[in-house]
């Protein structure tokens, strides 16, 4: 008959463990869980839950307003479509970056009204030399 290795002993002894600390984990676990309704029953109770008179009624909501016709909606978006490509075509003059210029000019030059309008806004509203100096070089870009 063979001995066994110790190997084989380490092996077996893994498992052997591994059962050993689930045992242990089972009683103590089962000792806390006889503990636990001494404490809640050492708890006090509770008053009674329900509200001492009538429940107050609830307040009625103010009627939802009502949306915007379709035609200020459909207009309100399409100026912040042109604000957006304003601003991009503003950072394109600001670094000069003249494909970036050549590829949004025609967009606002279809929309020149509103555009022309939003930098001689901008103009209007910079108080920095720089700023006033794009915003001018906005004003004459959009004006040719």
């Amino acid at each position: 008959m063979q001995l066994p290795t110790k190997r084989t002993l380490a092996l077996g002894a893994v498992p052997a463990a591994g059962l050993l600390t689930l045992a242990l984990a089972v009683a103590t676990r089962s000792g806390t869980e006889s503990a636990l309704p001494e404490r809640a029953s050492r708890m006090p109770v509770p008053a009674s839950s329900s509200p001492a008179g009538p429940l107050p009624e609830r307040a009625v909501p103010p009627p939802r307003p009502k949306p915007a016709p379709d035609s200020l909606i459909a207009e309100k978006t399409e100026e912040a479509r042109i604000r957006t490509t304003y601003q991009n075509f503003r950072t394109a003059v600001a670094t000069g970056n003249h494909d970036l210029q050549r590829a949004l000019q025609p967009i606002l030059k279809r929309d020149r009204d509103v555009a022309l309008r939003l930098a001689k806004e901008e103009l209007s509203r910079a108080h920095e030399p720089l700023d006033q100096t794009i915003a001018q070089q906005m004003v004459e870009a959009l004006r040719n």
